[in-house]
């Protein structure tokens, strides 16, 4: 136990003697606690709670399937829309958004 508390006094006078280094680590240190906190609260809020809406299990996500540009898919513009609202009967409702 008597080494033990050496050790912390041999350390907090190192601390004190090489302040700014001290003073980097601890920010560097609060720094990565935050961003780590930061990630996995929208992590949690984003991936683990489910959609705040009614029936969100029957949401359906329509793609455009046909490869018309380089990233691999084609644009889903507001005449596509329309043109699935009129043929889709078993919808009961449809919206869209802009990206």
């Amino acid at each position: 136990m008597h080494t033990l508390w050496q050790d912390v006094r041999f350390g907090l006078r190192m601390l004190m003697k090489h302040r700014i280094a001290t003073i980097v680590c601890v920010l560097a240190l609060a720094l990565g606690i935050g961003a780590n906190a930061a990630i996995f609260s929208l992590a949690e809020a984003f991936l683990i709670h489910p959609v705040p809406f009614e029936n969100s299990d029957r949401f359906v996500a329509l793609v455009d399937a046909r490869v018309s540009s380089q990233d691999g898919g084609a644009g889903f513009g507001p005449q596509d829309h329309s043109d699935c609202a009129c043929d889709v009967s078993r919808l009961e409702k449809g919206s869209s958004f802009v990206r």
